[in-house]
Formats: structure tokens, sequence, C-alpha cells
């Protein structure tokens, strides 16, 4: 020590200390407010949700609630569809209007479900299945005054359901189909099971991911890596998906595949649970529920995500490929390859119901069930059989089977074709109800005591070798013209048995309270929902809302005050 020296105590450290971890906080500040001020606010999406981000925004229940409102035609009270949910681009409900009250003798039919019961691509009307069993219904019971309200929602899963059925409340319908399940299957990334499956357990990375500079620095990383990301995807009004999952890692593929694995068998119990909830919501002494199984493409879709379930050496694996390529290339050579399905142009609106639509077969196609089809499937068959020997969970092997013993056992190709869907836990929009979520429809209505409709069954019968194709669909799921009239068509007898057709409304049905009354109680309906947002990504270009604190009143009961 010099002489001169003074002894430094603790408070001179301390101050040192201090100035030296507010010299780097400051340092932290300037530099995510220089990014912030420079670039605004970057949210750079892992590449696993990249696909999945553009729908999230939409699929939230602030963009639909209500789905109607109040308006007047030719001097009468009616409801209309809320404009902006189908003016434009922004297609997502059918334009529809129906009478505020009910007459002595008026029957009214609600459905509620996705794209498929919304009618997606046809905006016109007389083309969706409701439309048609309005008409049917009619037709059948002169006497009576029915009238439909389509409240299907293009992207709606169960958990959005709940919502559309206490807005239906409001409207007392006499009877409700519900369907649903393709979607609860499509949008599985929202739920917060993925977060929870993927968030990193690091403290430092999770402090680190909750700032844009690092957000900033992830992408340039990429950008020099070559795999360049967007900042962020947009949506019909421009809005940045920024989900508040800051603490979420990139998980690569293995990690990927068990999360998919995981998450498939959570979907049952989730979609179990909410379509529960829909039907005692709606269910009522003066309100009959039907529920409908959901129907898909079977024959002619390809799967478009397939993986193995089981583990595979790297020698088994590289094996499995050769023989499904081989088979596949054989397929095509022979012209027994699969039939595919016509793009649709755009976003699918402009398509005209009238036109032909269907599958497109190979080039030189052998006939359906020929000698000459059974000769050329035998060997991709063989090499199929041997493949699906190492591992019987790839959905591709499955569906390419299904392809060629569509010529020789149409069982047989029918139970291969329904496996390869089960396998393929596709995203949206590419995704179809699996075994398991149509079984859950079954299920909750022998539960409840309600009158299950088939759908499945009424495809694979109108179609050839009793499986499903794509002259009934658009795509994997959504509905052609002729698919909507086959819909109605089964719907129609089992609607016909219910009690409010074959006798008539009850005389002592209480009356349908005045618009002004009704439009209210949708306003107030819409301001406390909180149901289901536990099961999705918070918050997409809006703050999080639900987890609603213990004691709190339920936002779907009527009676509760307000909170």
């Amino acid at each position: 020590m010099k002489p001169n020296s003074t002894p430094r105590g603790f408070s001179y450290w301390a101050s040192r200390v201090g100035l030296s971890f507010a010299s780097i906080v400051l340092v932290f500040a300037l530099l995510e407010g220089g990014v912030l001020l420079a670039f605004g606010p970057i949210y750079y999406p892992l590449p696993s949700l990249e696909d999945a981000a553009e729908y999230l925004y939409f699929t939230l229940p602030e963009r639909f609630n209500p789905l109607f409102e109040p308006a007047e035609e030719d001097e009468q009270p009616t409801f209309r569809t809320v404009p902006h949910l189908h003016e434009g681009d922004w297609f997502f409900a059918q334009e529809q209007s129906f009478r505020a009250q009910r007459g002595e003798r008026g029957v009214r039919v609600a459905f509620i479900g996705g794209s498929s019961v919304q009618g997606w691509p046809f905006r016109m009307r007389g083309v969706v299945f409701a439309e048609l069993l309005e008409k049917d219904l009619r037709a059948r019971f002169p006497g009576l005054e029915v009238e439909v309200i389509n409240a299907g929602v293009g992207t709606y899963s169960s958990f959005q359901l709940v919502d559309v059925a206490d807005q239906l409340q409001a409207f007392n319908p006499d009877v409700v189909v519900v369907y649903a399940g393709h979607n609860d299957q499509g949008y599985y990334f929202f739920h917060r099971t993925f977060l929870d499956s993927v968030a990193t357990s690091n403290p430092l990375e999770q402090l680190l991911n909750r700032f844009n500079f690092y957000q900033g620095a992830r992408l340039l990383r990429d950008d020099w890596l070559g795999r360049s990301k967007p900042e962020h995807l947009g949506n019909a009004d421009g809005v940045a998906f920024i989900p508040q999952d800051e603490n979420i890692r990139d998980i690569g593929t293995a990690r990927y595949s068990e999360f998919v694995r995981i998450q498939q068998d959570y979907l049952p119990q989730i979609f179990e649970a909410n379509l529960g909830e829909v039907v005692d919501r709606l269910k009522d002494k003066d309100t009959a529920v039907v529920l409908a199984q959901p129907a898909s493409n079977l024959r002619d879709f390809s799967p478009v995500f397939s993986m193995h379930w089981e583990p595979l050496s790297g020698r088994q694996e590289k094996r499995f490929e050769t023989l499904v390529n081989q088979a596949d290339e054989l397929m095509r050579q022979r012209f027994v390859d699969a039939r595919r399905m016509p793009p649709i142009e755009g976003n699918g609106e402009a398509v005209d119901p009238a036109a032909e639509w269907g599958p497109i077969p190979p080039a030189e196609p052998p006939a359906l069930g020929s000698s000459d089809a059974v000769s050329a499937c035998r060997e991709p068959l063989a090499l199929l059989d041997e493949a699906l020997e190492l591992s019987d969970s790839h959905a591709l092997a499955h569906f390419l089977r299904g392809t060629c013993l569509v010529h020789s056992n149409a069982a047989a190709a029918h139970e291969a074709f329904v496996r390869a869907r089960d396998l393929s836990p596709a995203m949206a929009p590419f995704q179809r109800a699996p075994s398991r979520l149509i079984d859950v429809v079954s299920r909750v209505g022998k539960e409840k005591g309600l009158p299950v409709v088939d759908l499945p069954a009424a495809f694979d019968a109108a179609s050839e070798r009793g499986i499903a194709e794509g002259r009934w669909f658009m795509d994997s799921i959504h509905f052609s013209a002729r698919g909507h009239r086959l819909v109605a068509d089964a719907l129609l007898p089992v609607l016909a048995e219910l009690k409010v057709f074959r006798k008539g409304p009850d005389p002592a049905r209480p009356q349908d309270p005045p618009p002004e009354v009704t439009a209210e109680q949708l306003r107030d309906k819409a301001s406390r929902f909180t149901w289901g947002l536990d099961l999705v990504i918070p918050g997409a270009g809006m703050p999080a809302v639900g987890d609603e604190p213990e004691g709190q009143p339920d936002k779907g009961d009527e009676n509760a005050p307000p909170p």
C-alpha cells in the first residue's frame, strides 16, 4: 500500500459494482431501444412454427364475436352476418340474414363448425348443405316456417365453438347440428402443451429471448447461414403474428417429431372436453343437438406428413426409404399411381359449383380392378409389404399400398387408406380428422343421448369400392357442390325425426325477445368470454386473455355478474 493511500471500504466497492451493473443495463437498454427504433418489434418464429403462424391471428375469437348484428329487410327486423367477416378477401363466414323473431310456426335450425360448415370456397347461395337442408325441410314440412343459421366459421376448432354456442343461445335455436374435428387436428400447434414441450430450461436463454435485439441476432445468424426466415408473418389486416412465447427454442426435427407424437395423444382428450362443453351449453328442453362425424377424402389425398412412430436404426430407415421409393416409382411407370386433386386457383372462391370437379387419374391407367391393374401392382405391393415389416407407422407407405389394393381387395384398401390418414398429423390446410377424433364424436353423442350422423360411412357408400373419394371434396376435407348435396341427404332423415318437426313447435315455447334485447345479449357475451384460451398460444397482435384467477365467475354463465 502506498504511503498516502486510503483504505477502500464496503461502500466504495458497492458503488463500483453498482455503477458497473448500471452501465451494463444502460448498454443493453440502448441496444434494445436502438433496434426497436430502427427496425420496430422483431419476432423471428422458429421453423416449426412458421407455417402455423399466419393462421393463428384470425383463429382467435375476438375477430368473430359477435358473428351477427341487427339489421332490417323489407321493414322486418332481422339479424345478418357482420359484414367484415365475408367482405372482400376476408371470407370466414357466409353472408346471410334471418328473422329476429320466430313466428308461432317458426323452426330455427343452426349449424356450427369450421370452414366445411361455412361452405368454403363457395360464396354463392344454394350450394352449402345448410342452405340445401333449409330448402329440403321446407318442402317436407310445408306447415312450418323453417329458417337456417349457418354459424360455421373458417378455421374454428372446438374450443372456439364454445363461444359460438353461447352466441346461438341468444337466438333460441330449435335444432343445432355440430360438425367438428378437422380443425382440432389441423391447428394442434396452437395448444399450450406445445409451448410447454419446447420451452427452454436455460434461465439465461429465457432472459435473452425476451429482448428484441436477441431475436434480431438470431435472424442475422440464420441469414448468414443461408436459412433466412421472415421477421414476422402477416395476415389479411397486415398485423404481425407476435405470440407471447419468448421462451421457445429451436427444437430440431427429432424433437419436433417427438412433440407431434405426444400432441396427438392430447387431442382426443381436449376435443372430447370441448365438444361436451359445446353440447352442454346448447342442449336444453327447447334445443335438440345433432352431431355429425367428420368425413374426409381418403383415396385421392396423399399424406403430406409421414414419420416413423417407432425407433429405427439408420440402416433400417435407409432400407425402408429405398423400398418405398422403388414401389412408388414402379407404380408411376405402370400408371397405377394415386390420382390427384385439381389445383384450386387463388383462394378458391371463384370456383364454379356447377363445374365438374374430381380427381385427375394417371395418364394411361388400367381399368379399375382389371387383371392388368392387379398384375401391375403385384411387385409394388411386395416392396411395400417388406417396408411395412420394418415400420408400420409411415403414412405414405400405407397410402401407396391402399392405392394398389383398390384393384384387388377393397376392404384391405379402405383399411390402408384409413391407416394413412390416421398416421398423417398434418397441419392446416392439409389436415384430416383421424379415427380417434371421429370416435370422440360417437362417444360424446352416446354419453349425451344425441343422434350421431355417420358421414364417413355415407361418403364411403357413395364412392367407388366403398372408399371416400375426391368427387365429393375440393381437397382433403372441404366439400364439393356434390359433396354438400350428399351431406344434406345424410342429415335430412335424422333431422326429420326430431320432435320439433314431427309434432311442430311446442305451444308453450317462450316467445323470442325483441331484437334490441337479443343484440344486447350478444354484446354482453362478446365482452365476457375467456373459455378455452388456456389451450392456445396467447396473443396474436393483441393482449393475452384467459387464465382467470380462482373464484372468477364463469363468463359463459349469463347470470354471472360482470367482472
